[in-house]
């Protein structure tokens, strides 16, 4: 039931009637809060709808002429089942390859034509729709490399409509845009190359890559300077740390292309005021690259026989010193007749004794059908080939003649059917001749134990009672 219509207590009647029916006043009031919450509901899901839904493309950051860009499209809504659209682009700028990472769960069809490509995708099971920001796909474009650098790169997705369940929505087109950078700098070259308080020997200069530079003993390390020529390149430099004699500090300086140059500083440091150059010239090890060393390598032995077949026209020798500090030459390559080739290892020491090892290599003629003669009798563990024992071969280092006449008088005396054998006994009383002395000092030996013994009996005689 309304509430009566009475006066107003405050003030004058003309304003005091007020209405007082509070039931109609709670009414109205729910209505209104209701109607707002309605209009409010359905203007969020309008603005969210408009702003969620969208397409975007993104690349890389910096592209050059030559390389591989890459376009990632994505999508973003509520409930998207399907889309389609064109990606456009300017064929005299960038041409396509191919496309990438396609959605999970969805059928993905391209159609590329000249300087587009229509992207139609659909989600057949409705179990993997679109709710969030997704990328779908990504296209592969190559950058001419007649493109210069400061060339405008635009890619747009245009015409993209995506659908949900029950709608479509056609979301505002999208760009990608990039300039065409320089080429990265190819320059591994150093602007300045410098030790502190030390002379470079020749004076620097960025074509000239191997330096010399001498220190005092007690000079430890040393502080190299050195500017790259492009500022996009770096440097690194080692071997800054010295020891005594000869050290190697490198610059290596990488452009931004990965490029890269060497820098070389053969530094020397001084010996120790005491210090006595080191006299040991010897070897301690030979290299060849073909054959074996006869006999085996010794560091005090100099002189050495390689057999080689006809096959092997060249060989290469070097050496491995038993100092660090000598040296020793290598030969690389030296050319062999056939027969003997004399070839020599100078090997020398710190403070300058040369010490040097012959070999004798002797390469064999070209097989016709028939060995060669070699000697019968088998050379003792004695008779080996020193610096000392040379006999076969002349001064030079070849082989003598004589030699050669001995081997082959040898091997005829073993097959020519003329020449008698001698005794076994002859032989053995001539391979010994020790016995032709042994002999006669064992007789006389016999003969003076013999007389002792006589004597003694005589005496023992002499001594002995007589019986009557």
């Amino acid at each position: 039931m309304p509430y009566p219509i009475k006066p107003c207590e405050i003030g004058s009647t003309r304003y005091g009637f007020q209405f007082l029916d509070r039931k109609m006043e709670i009414t109205v009031n729910k209505k209104g809060i209701f109607l707002f919450f309605v209009c409010t509901f359905f203007l969020c899901l309008t603005v969210q709808s408009g702003a969620s839904s969208s397409v975007s493309l993104s690349g890389s950051e910096q592209v050059r002429a030559g390389d591989t860009l890459m376009i990632r499209i994505k999508l973003s809504g509520t409930a998207i089942t399907a889309f389609k659209g064109d990606i456009v682009y300017d064929p005299a700028v960038l041409g396509y390859q191919y496309s990438s990472d396609s959605l999970e769960g969805w059928d993905i069809s391209l159609s590329a034509s000249y300087g587009q490509v229509t992207v139609l995708g659909i989600e057949n099971t409705l179990k993997n729709p679109i709710i969030n920001e997704t990328r779908v796909i990504t296209l592969v474009f190559t950058v001419h490399e007649t493109d210069e650098a400061g060339t405008d790169i635009r890619i747009s997705a245009s015409g993209f409509v995506l659908f949900d369940h029950e709608a479509e929505m056609d979301v505002p087109d999208a760009e990608y845009h990039i300039t065409v950078a320089e080429q990265k700098s190819s320059d591994a070259t150093l602007l300045s190359l410098s030790v502190r308080g030390v002379s470079l020997s020749p004076s620097f200069s960025p074509d000239i890559t191997e330096y010399e530079a001498f220190v005092p003993f007690l000079t430890e390390t040393i502080d190299v300077s050195a500017i790259a020529n492009s500022a996009a390149a770096s440097v690194s430099v080692s071997g800054e740390k010295l020891v005594t004699g000869k050290n190697t500090v490198r610059i290596s300086v990488t452009a931004e292309d990965g490029s890269r140059q060497s820098y070389t500083v053969f530094v020397t440091r001084a010996q120790a005021p005491a210090y006595v150059p080191s006299g040991d010239a010897s070897l301690k090890e030979i290299q060849i690259s073909s054959g074996t060393l006869s006999p085996a390598f010794q560091w005090d032995r100099y002189a050495y026989v390689i057999y080689l077949p006809f096959e092997v026209s060249e060989l290469s020798v070097s050496g491995t010193t038993s100092s660090a500090v000598a040296t020793c030459a290598e030969i690389m390559n030296a050319p062999l007749a056939v027969g003997d080739t004399v070839i020599e290892l100078i090997c020398t020491a710190e403070n300058g004794t040369e010490q040097r090892y012959v070999l004798h290599a002797v390469r064999m003629p070209a097989f016709d059908g028939t060995n060669p003669a070699l000697p019968t009798e088998k050379p003792t563990e004695t008779e080996t080939v020193t610096e000392a024992d040379t006999s076969g071969f002349k001064e030079d280092g070849t082989v003598s003649d004589s030699f050669v006449s001995e081997t082959a008088l040898a091997a005829d005396k073993n097959t020519d059917g003329q020449t008698e054998k001698e005794p076994s006994v002859l032989l053995f009383l001539k391979g010994n001749p020790l016995i032709f002395v042994g002999i006669p000092l064992i007789a006389v030996l016999i003969v003076v134990f013999a007389a002792v013994w006589v004597k003694q009996k005589k005496k023992q005689s002499a001594h002995s009672p007589k019986h009557g």
